[in-house]
């Protein structure tokens, strides 16, 4: 048995193995955020005001994380959020990502700037959340006018 400690115990190491690993554009990219990073640094506080406090050997019968989302039940509480040219961090990048979240009973949300074709995101998918959020750019692609967008969307989302 290796009682070793990990490499990896936090997002902190996490962090200092991704900015050795990563060429210092792709870091800075992934690492940064937009504008003054306002709600980034919002984001920083608000996790340092939640304490985890691990319990061991407690019986568990039965944990479900799941939740429902637009009606329709996912495992996991969260969602994988949209990252721009995720290509450059792994080629397959959103195709990747969008898989390993339904993979994982999740739904994933695609960039409008992402490294692949919709379609090519949505061919791979295995998430329940397979509704087409259309934005500006697709919309006057398809012939939808902007003020109409909101009626197209609420089309898509099922009603039950």
């Amino acid at each position: 048995m290796n009682l070793a400690s990990p490499r990896i115990v936090n997002i902190k190491d996490l962090r200092d193995l991704a900015r050795r690993r990563l060429p210092d554009a792709v870091f800075d990219y992934l690492d940064g955020a937009a504008d003054d990073e306002v709600t980034l640094k919002d984001s920083e506080r608000a996790y340092q005001e939640v304490i985890f406090k691990p319990r061991f050997a407690v019986a568990t019968p039965e944990c479900d994380l799941g939740v429902t989302v637009l009606g329709h039940k996912l495992e996991l509480p969260f969602l994988l959020g949209p990252i721009g040219y995720s290509r450059l961090m792994h080629p397959r990048g959103e195709l990747a990502a969008s898989k390993a979240a339904g993979r994982n009973g999740t739904a994933y949300i695609l960039s409008t700037m992402s490294g692949h074709r919709i379609e090519d995101v949505k061919a791979v998918a295995l998430s329940v959340l397979r509704h087409r959020i259309v934005t500006n750019f697709t919309a006057e692609a398809e012939g939808i006018k902007p003020e109409g967008i909101i009626e197209e969307l609420l089309k898509s989302v099922p009603t039950e």
